[in-house]
């Protein structure tokens, strides 16, 4: 028997007040009840137990774990641990998705007078690994790409991050316009130019002329791999029917987006199931921005929504909570420090196995890029939006800023070996300077260049990338 083990921490009250351990325990069988079987009370065992196919403790069990903790309105909280049987849950018929369902859905949503709920957060989710190699061999193995596969594909040099303009702006652009700047970024060296979470075609002669011109994009670039990557959050019989256009007509390897949003799940685990492949008799490369981890993190641990993502096919992905640069070009304080730790921490945490492939995204800038190659490598995608299209010069002069960015970081990281690395020269960090100034809605200060050895090296706990470790 094994068991997904949820633990949840509550606070039950009565009038207002605490409840007693006595009570918390009434309370969390009562959710066992409700998982089990819906009902206020036990069926009757004398009448069920010929018409069972499972003994009842062999689905579903709770335990309060310690003693109760002071919330911050000076109630007593409960911990406990519901215990539900993997078996309910099978990977490859969408059991993940149903879990999630429960999880973020009805679950503690009943009433035991005189008791009220009156906040639940489920604090940690962990699956069985007999459970987790089922999940893998239904939407991964043999078919879904690790990060080796992904560097493979693009042949990206050692010391180069995978590099994505989102493209800007999100709506309202012509098609021709993308074309035009999407050529010019790849030109200067982006791998991939992709359609951002807002976007999605408006018709089908729209997406005709996207997956022409994805194959367009795809054939026209001999210097570097480069592509466009379609945003097919899309209901799922015309995701699926376009991704095997896209593989059938388009040079490998074939990339798309499917975010983490109502159907991004059951999108990614079909494409996965059906062997969908490009040339490389490997699965599309599958981008995924988690659009509900943080609308669902009551409910659904953060790391957890991103781990079923990535456990159901996606391939490239935004695990939310990347490390915040944004002022450490000033004096921060303890928290600060471990706050940027925890975070590079976090990152090496869930990428440990090997995929997905994760990336750095949500308004960088230029003078942050490369103090995230210092902590996080070439290994982690960077994917920028306004870092390219914010550039004085254009989207291609910002493509160009920052793609020599890279270079230099992974220049200037080699030859630092076990070391803080030295500054990018004066005029690559100047020309960061200058992009915002006077431009933006945030202050010049949050936006300048933060320098390793004068911004990371002070900081406690932090060290340099190494790939050997």
């Amino acid at each position: 028997m094994s068991w997904i083990v949820a633990r949840i921490k509550i606070v039950p009250t009565k009038a207002g007040k605490s409840v007693s351990p006595d009570d918390a325990q009434a309370f969390i069988d009562q959710v066992k009840e409700d998982a089990l079987f819906g009902t206020y009370a036990e069926l009757d065992p004398g009448y069920w137990r010929s018409r069972m196919d499972r003994l009842p403790s062999a689905l579903s069990e709770v335990e309060l774990l310690g003693e109760p903790q002071l919330s911050p309105d000076g109630l007593a909280a409960y911990i406990f641990e519901l215990r539900l049987s993997s078996e309910l849950f099978p990977p490859a018929m969408g059991g993940v998705q149903h879990l999630f369902g429960i999880l973020a859905g009805d679950l503690m949503r009943f009433t035991l007078p005189p008791m009220t709920l009156q906040s639940a957060v489920i604090e940690d989710v962990q699956f069985p690994d007999d459970w987790d190699f089922k999940h893998f061999e239904a939407f991964r193995k043999f078919v879904s790409n690790d990060v080796k596969s992904i560097r493979s594909a693009f042949n990206l040099p050692d010391h180069r991050p995978l590099l994505a303009y989102s493209f800007k702006p999100r709506v309202g652009f012509k098609i021709e316009s993308l074309r035009q700047i999407a050529s010019e970024v790849l030109d200067e060296g982006f791998n991939i130019v992709e359609l951002d979470t807002r976007f999605l075609p408006l018709n089908d002669s729209m997406l005709e002329s996207l997956i022409n011109l994805a194959g367009e994009l795809g054939s026209r670039h001999r210097r570097h791999v480069a592509r466009l990557s379609l945003n097919f959050s899309l209901p799922t019989d015309i995701a699926l029917d376009v991704t095997r256009r896209l593989c059938a007509e388009c040079p490998q390897p074939v990339v798309v987006k499917i975010d983490g949003g109502f159907n991004g799940l059951s999108t990614m685990q079909a494409l996965r199931r059906l062997r969908v492949a490009d040339g490389r008799k490997l699965g599309p490369i599958v981008t995924c921005y988690p659009l509900l981890q943080g609308t669902l993190s009551q409910f659904i641990p953060r790391d957890t929504y991103v781990q079923a993502l990535a456990k159901s096919g996606a391939d490239i992905i935004y695990p939310g909570g990347r490390p915040d640069l944004g002022a450490m070009s000033r004096s921060i304080d303890g928290s600060g420090e471990n706050a940027v730790r925890s975070a590079v921490e976090r990152y090496q945490r869930l990428s440990r196995l090997g995929w997905p492939m994760l990336s750095i995204a949500g308004g960088v800038y230029p003078g942050q890029l490369q103090a995230f190659y210092e902590l996080l490598g070439p290994d982690v995608a960077w994917y920028l939006g306004g870092a390219v299209a914010l550039h004085k010069g254009g989207p291609t002069a910002g493509a160009k800023l920052c793609v020599n960015i890279a270079d230099q970081s992974g220049a200037l990281r080699e030859k630092a070996q076990e070391s803080w690395a030295d500054d990018l020269p004066s005029g690559l960090s100047d020309e960061c300077d200058a992009m915002f100034k006077g431009r933006s809605a945030l202050s010049d200060e949050l936006l300048r260049y933060v320098s390793p050895k004068e911004h990371l090296a002070p900081r406690n706990g932090l060290k340099p990338y190494n790939r050997a470790t």
